[in-house]
C-alpha cells in the first residue's frame, strides 16, 4: 500500500529498507564544498567543515556533489572519486563526519550541460541543446551529445565511485537527478531530444537512471543505502512534470532505493528563486505530496524549509520522512540542533536572504561556499559579506584554477 507514512516526530529514529537506521528526521543535504585540490582530493578544510557538521544535531550528513568523472564538474575544486582511488584516502573525511553519530551519504554527480565553461572543456548532455537563460548560456558551454558508449561509461563511472565509498566508511550513496544535472537532463523533453532508447517516453527518458541505480546495486553490500535526489518537477512549460516524477519515483522503488530526496527545478528555475520568487514556507511541499502518495519508500523533502512549525507537522503528519537543509548549515553549522529544540530557523534565514538579495543571484551560491570556507578554517560565518567581496573572491578562485593551484580559502 502506497501513501503517506506513520505519523511521528523529528527526534524518531529511521531504519532505511537496508537497515540503515537514521538517529532523527533532519538532514544536511548537499551544498557543493569547493574544498577539493586540483586533483579531486578532499582538503583538511572540508574535512573540518564536516567535523563541526557532525556536531550539528543532523541524522543524516550528505556529502557535496562528488564528481563520478574527473573531466566532468560541477565547479572548479568539487571532490571527484573514481575507480583508480584508494578508499583510505577518505578516511579522515568519513571519520570526521561520522564522529558524532550521523549517517554520512557521498552524493554522486554528472553535471551534463551544467558543466562550467571555465571547469570543462568538453561537456556532454543528452543532446546538443543549450540553456534558454542568457546569463546561463554565458558560462555554459554548448554540450556534445552523448554516443550510447558515452552513457554506458557514465553509468559504469557511478557504480565505480560507490565501491570506493562503501569501503571507505560511507553509509550510502546519493545519485544526483535533480536541478538539470546530467541525469536530470535525461528525464526532461526538454533537454533530452534524443530518438534511440534513452530518449522519448518517460520510461526510456529514465532508463539511465533506473541503470545507474542498478549498477550500483550490483557493487555493494545489501546494507549499503542508495538514494536518488529527484526534482518533483523543473517548473518549466513542458519539461519535466509531477506525473513524470510519480512515475520515476515508482520505477525506483521497484529497484529497491531506501530514501528519495525530492527537490525541484532547474538552472532556469533557481534563478527565477533567487531573483525574489521563493515561498517562505518550503518550495516544493505541495508537489512532495503527489509523490508521497505514490511511493512506500522513505521520503525526504528539501528546499525553502525554515519555519519550525511546518517543519515538525509535514513529518508529524506522514507527509515527508526526513527533513532536509542545506543552506542554512552555511551560516549556522548547529543549525538542526534548532529545529530538534522546538525552535525555528527564521533567525538564520532573514540575515541570509538579506545578504543574498544584497549581493543577487548570480552570486548567490558563491556566498555560499565562502561561508563553507570560513566554517572549514575554524572561523565564523561572515553574513554581511557583500557584493564586491563575494566577487573579489570568486575571480580569485576561478583564476588560480586556471593557473593550476589549489583553491583560495
Amino acid at each position: 500500500m502506497t501513501g503517506m507514512t506513520t505519523p511521528t516526530n523529528l527526534h524518531a529514529p529511521l531504519e532505511l529498507p537496508c537497515g540503515v537506521v537514521l538517529p532523527n528526521r533532519v538532514a544536511k543535504v548537499a551544498m557543493s564544498e569547493q574544498l577539493a585540490d586540483r586533483h579531486g582530493r578532499p582538503l583538511p578544510e572540508l574535512v573540518s567543515l564536516y567535523r563541526r557538521w557532525a556536531a550539528s544535531g543532523a541524522g543524516l550528513l550528505i556529502t557535496g556533489n562528488v564528481a563520478v568523472q574527473p573531466t566532468q564538474l560541477v565547479e572548479p575544486y568539487n571532490v571527484v572519486v573514481t575507480a583508480n582511488d584508494d578508499p583510505t584516502s577518505l578516511g579522515e573525511w568519513v571519520d570526521a563526519a561520522k564522529c558524532h553519530g550521523a549517517q554520512l551519504f557521498m552524493q554522486l554527480n554528472h553535471p551534463g550541460r551544467q558543466a562550467l565553461r571555465a571547469v570543462a572543456g568538453r561537456s556532454l548532455a543528452p543532446s546538443a541543446v543549450s540553456p534558454r537563460k542568457r546569463m546561463l548560456r554565458s558560462a555554459l558551454p554548448r554540450p556534445i551529445e552523448m554516443t550510447v558508449a558515452d552513457i554506458g561509461r557514465t553509468i559504469k563511472a557511478f557504480a565505480a565511485s560507490t565501491a570506493v565509498a562503501e569501503p571507505a566508511g560511507f553509509d550510502g550513496v546519493e545519485v544526483h537527478a535533480a536541478h538539470g544535472y546530467l541525469l536530470s537532463q535525461f528525464l526532461s523533453p526538454l533537454t533530452n531530444h534524443r530518438h534511440d532508447s534513452w530518449g522519448g517516453s518517460i520510461e526510456r527518458r529514465s532508463r539511465i537512471l533506473i541503470d545507474v541505480v542498478r549498477a550500483i546495486r550490483g557493487r555493494v553490500g545489501r546494507r549499503f543505502a542508495v538514494a536518488v535526489k529527484l526534482n518533483a518537477s523543473d517548473f518549466e512549460d513542458g519539461g519535466f512534470s509531477v506525473g513524470d516524477a510519480v512515475r520515476v519515483a515508482t520505477a525506483l522503488q521497484a529497484e529497491g532505493i531506501d530514501l528519495l530526496e525530492v527537490s525541484g527545478g532547474s538552472g532556469s528555475y533557481w534563478l527565477h528563486l533567487l531573483g525574489g520568487a521563493t515561498p517562505t514556507a518550503g518550495y516544493f511541499t505541495t508537489s512532495v505530496e503527489h509523490v508521497r502518495h505514490a511511493v512506500d519508500v522513505p521520503v525526504m523533502l528539501t528546499g525553502g524549509l525554515r519555519d519550525g512549525t511546518v517543519v515538525r507537522e509535514l513529518v508529524e503528519r506522514g507527509a515527508v520522512d526526513v527533513i532536509g537543509l542545506a543552506r542554512p548549515f552555511a551560516v549556522d553549522p548547529h543549525a538542526a540542533r534548532q529545529l530538534l529544540a522546538g525552535g525555528t530557523l527564521d533567525d538564520i534565514a532573514k540575515p541570509r536572504r538579506s545578504a543574498v538579495r544584497a549581493v543577487g543571484a548570480a552570486l548567490s551560491s558563491p556566498w555560499h561556499q565562502q561561508q563553507l570556507r570560513r566554517l572549514g578554517r575554524g572561523l565564523e560565518p561572515d553574513p554581511g559579506r557583500g557584493r564586491v567581496r563575494t566577487a573579489a573572491r570568486l575571480a580569485e578562485m576561478q583564476l588560480r584554477w586556471r593557473t593550476g593551484g589549489n583553491p583560495a580559502l
